[in-house]
């Protein structure tokens, strides 16, 4: 699975950072395309993911099927990091000062197709924050 081999790139490319698979959802896409980032391939293929990490400098997204970075944002670009929950899937959502809504359905279960559910996504955002917190 392409999408596992990228989040191990992404976690030996940054030590220390937390890493983890999730869903490219049309409302991601949307988000990206508020933020200026184009990912075609996330709209063309339910199957495309993204890995999330965050470290120190800020948060980053990367094409899960190709391992290259989609798009990053220094902490000083992120307005807030939380939880919701819509339609009974729990995301872990990212604003931006520039007021695009990134909404990241964290991926769960041996293949990674499931979601992951409200205490994972609550304890991620706490992990995120920390990471935040800390710079």
């Amino acid at each position: 699975m392409r999408a596992r081999r990228t989040l191990a790139a992404v976690a030996a490319r940054r030590p220390g950072w937390w890493a983890g698979l999730a869903h490219a959802t049309p409302a991601l896409y949307a988000g990206l395309l508020a933020e200026g980032t184009y990912a075609p391939r996330l709209r063309r293929s339910r199957r495309s993911g993204v890995v999330v990490a965050a470290g120190p400098p800020g948060l980053e997204l990367w094409d899960a099927r190709r391992g290259t970075p989609l798009a990053a944002w220094p902490w000083g670009a992120i307005a807030s990091v939380r939880s919701d929950t819509r339609d009974g899937t729990s995301a872990l959502v990212v604003e931006t000062l520039a007021g695009a809504v990134l909404p990241l359905v964290l991926a769960a279960g041996r293949a990674g197709r499931g979601a992951a559910g409200a205490a994972e996504v609550d304890d991620v955002v706490g992990r995120v924050r920390a990471l935040r917190d800390a710079a």
